[in-house]
């Protein structure tokens, strides 16, 4: 391989380090910001990317575990209310009914208020204690997928 090419390979794969651990920072302070139900707690939380079926297909996510005393219900009337407001668009998946809420804010970004909790990466140790103190459990999910993700996959 001549030098050339060489640093050109450098520099692209520098640029995709740093793209991954921008849009980590991100997902996460964009999650870290929500704003959430009086009462709620933020039990267990996990930022990091995953990569799909294709190699372009990386999407940065993060989970928060919630715990509250107030209904699912009430917890969904919340989140839509609020991220409504903050311009995001509620959208509804035919494989997914009554499972949570789903909303985008643009191509790149969604967001999930979830019902369903015991998900790969939360401990189930951590799911079993938060049971035990709190009425309702619900999960944040919020992706990120850049450019190549959202032509791709």
């Amino acid at each position: 391989m001549n030098r050339s090419l060489s640093y050109i390979l450098t520099g692209v794969l520098i640029m995709f380090i740093s793209a991954c651990a921008s849009s980590e920072g991100y997902v996460n302070d964009l999650a870290q910001n929500l704003p959430s139900p009086d009462g709620t707690t933020l039990v267990y939380s996990s930022t990091g990317q995953g990569q799909g079926s294709q190699d372009a297909c990386f999407v940065t996510f993060f989970y928060g575990l919630y715990g509250t005393d107030k209904s699912y219900d009430e917890v969904a009337a919340f989140y839509e209310e609020q991220l409504v407001a903050d311009k995001w668009q509620r959208v509804y998946f035919d494989w997914r009914p009554n499972n949570g809420l789903f909303f985008e804010q643009n191509s790149s970004l969604r967001l999930y208020v979830e019902r369903e909790v015991n998900v790969d990466g939360i401990p189930e140790d951590t799911i079993k204690i938060a049971q035990t103190q709190y009425k309702t459990l619900y999960l944040i999910v919020v992706t990120y997928r850049d450019w190549l993700a959202r032509i791709y996959c």
